[in-house]
């Protein structure tokens, strides 16, 4: 897989996994809006740190937080997964639906964040290598789960 398209996924993923409540259900709204918050907060974070990168050495000077975001972001993968699997038996609740919606605006908005700070790092010749670098290493974590 290119390094776009593991992006893509990757992102792809955690908007689809948001979606999975409308289809699966459950009753801990509390669950639903904790999940999503972490998702979201690691997706700004991400952005944040990639918005700061100027040149190679700042890029590789983020290289482990964003190696432990990644992780971060499989390991929400995983718990977003356990969750739907544990919901499968009811329908959704009004309270899972009504987290979804509120925070559906925000995970969006944060992978937008982050999908714009990789393309802008990856137009820049000189960042490119080490951003699809590390953009691989994303997936990989991703992959390994």
């Amino acid at each position: 897989m290119k390094n776009r398209e593991r992006v893509t996924h990757a992102l792809a993923t955690a908007l689809a996994l948001l979606a999975c409540l409308s289809a699966c259900g459950g009753d801990s709204a509390t669950e639903v809006s904790t999940l999503v918050d972490d998702q979201t907060a690691a997706f700004e974070e991400m952005a944040d740190i990639l918005d700061q990168v100027q040149d190679v050495d700042d890029l590789e000077d983020a290289k482990p937080r964003m190696q432990e975001l990644g992780q971060q972001m499989a390991a929400l993968r995983d718990d977003w997964e356990a969750f739907g699997e544990s919901l499968q038996a009811g329908g959704a609740g009004p309270g899972e639906l009504m987290e979804f919606t509120r925070h559906a605006t925000e995970v969006a908005s944060a992978q937008m964040r982050l999908s714009s700070a990789m393309m802008r790092l990856a137009g820049d010749p000189e960042l490119r290598p080490h951003i699809n670098e590390l953009m691989e290493e994303f997936g990989d974590a991703f992959d390994k789960r």
